[in-house]
């Protein structure tokens, strides 16, 4: 039990938890382990997914500059400034 006058405090309570931690069963640690891995692979899950959603959105982004540029500047110039190969840049001018 943590005493009030450092019930506030986030460190205490990491700290009693922890504590806690070491009086637990085989069983409560396993079960313990078992719903921290869930949540840290549903953490991964989002993560991931982020991530994929990001680059997908990145590149469509780059797509569509590189088209609102292909009636001004030349296809070396569209990829240096976008990122996208000269081959990307060559296939929106088809």
């Amino acid at each position: 039990m943590i005493p009030k006058e450092y019930e506030s405090i986030s460190e205490f309570k990491t700290a009693f938890e922890i504590a806690k931690q070491y009086n637990w069963s085989k069983e409560e640690m396993k079960i313990y382990d078992y719903v921290f891995m869930q949540d840290w692979k549903a953490q991964s899950i989002i993560d991931t997914a982020k991530e994929d959603g990001w680059n997908e959105g990145n590149e469509a982004g780059k797509m569509e500059i590189a088209k609102n540029l292909l009636d001004t500047l030349d296809d070396e110039t569209i990829s240096v400034k976008t990122g996208l190969s000269i081959d990307d840049v060559k296939k929106l001018r088809d």
